[in-house]
């Protein structure tokens, strides 16, 4: 991950990149950093992670500084927005798929209404969440440290598997795979959406891609290859 992070930069495609990685490797990975690149410039968070306090400083600083690459744990992701224009951009979308596939699913003969019911609910909290997101169109502290002004072209994720809980709306019910969708999983969701429209770079990275069925493919293409897939 390191050595590609630093070959996008070095061929002219990326000019900062983020590397995602689990809390507890963070400092492992920036020490990797340095010993394959010594004159390499990193910023990784203080110890002890990512508190109210720093938090504002740290992405102040990321935005300010020409640095090669930002390291943070899965946790201390969260803190890093994406612009309300780019959820609504989203969010908006996917209410539109919930739709289509309500529209399908309401002429399918015999399926089970539970089905139904439950697309509906999440198409509610789709809306509600869209509705939350407006609210913060124009709130120059909530926009102050969000990805797009921090200047990160590229994203590399480590143990990428653990983002795998991103639902649906489907007429088929218990696949294994294809869960509801995790808050954690809908946040990297919607930030690979603000790199793709970018022309970013996304690299994924894990050890255990398929752990309950193939259908967690599709979750992976729907993150790295979304426009193929429709």
């Amino acid at each position: 991950m390191v050595a590609a992070a630093m070959e996008l930069k070095r061929i002219g495609v990326s000019k900062k990149s983020l590397l995602v990685v689990p809390n507890h490797i963070v400092d492992d990975f920036a020490k990797a950093f340095f010993s394959l690149y010594l004159k390499s410039d990193i910023l990784v968070p203080p110890q002890g992670g990512l508190s109210k306090q720093n938090r504002i400083s740290f992405f102040e600083r990321a935005c300010m500084l020409n640095i090669d690459a930002i390291i943070i744990g899965h946790s201390a992701f969260k803190f890093l927005q994406v612009s309300a224009q780019t959820q609504q951009e989203v969010y908006t979308s996917m209410i539109e798929d919930m739709d289509n596939a309500l529209f399908k699913m309401n002429n399918i003969k015999g399926l089970d209404k539970r089905v139904i019911s439950q697309q509906i609910q999440q198409k509610e909290r789709l809306e509600k969440k869209l509705e939350d997101i407006l609210s913060n169109v124009g709130d120059k502290d909530y926009e102050a440290s969000t990805i797009e002004n921090i200047g990160i072209d590229s994203i590399l994720v480590d143990e990428a598997h653990l983002f795998k809980n991103l639902g649906l709306p489907t007429s088929m019910s218990r696949i294994a795979g294809l869960g509801s969708t995790s808050q954690m999983a809908m946040d990297l969701f919607l930030k690979i959406q603000y790199f793709n429209k970018i022309n970013g770079r996304v690299v994924f990275a894990t050890g255990t891609l398929i752990s309950n069925s193939m259908a967690e493919l599709y979750t992976m293409q729907r993150y790295l290859s979304l426009d193929s897939l429709k």
